[in-house]
């Protein structure tokens, strides 16, 4: 089975590359943990900081071929008051 990299982009940092990686049946399986993966990254950092940013995870072939860039943009708005 082929080893898939998921590195993690964020506005205003730098890269976090996935060293270690997770194999996979085939592309199609490393995309949807991407999606999952994304989805999870998106919750952790509202609930740590409800700033609007862009999060990106480059799902990574073990020969280098990217299989695919998630991205999310998330705008938070806090409103405080009555």
């Amino acid at each position: 089975m082929p080893r898939y990299f998921f590195h993690l982009l964020q506005s205003d940092e730098d890269a976090v590359k996935d060293d270690e990686g997770m194999e996979f049946d085939d592309n199609a399986a490393a995309r949807r943990e991407g999606i999952a993966s994304l989805a999870d990254l998106i919750s952790d950092v509202l609930k740590a900081n409800p700033m609007p940013l862009d999060v990106t995870v480059q799902v990574v072939r073990e020969d280098h071929g990217i299989i695919d860039v998630l991205t999310a943009s998330i705008g938070a708005q806090l409103t405080l008051g009555a």
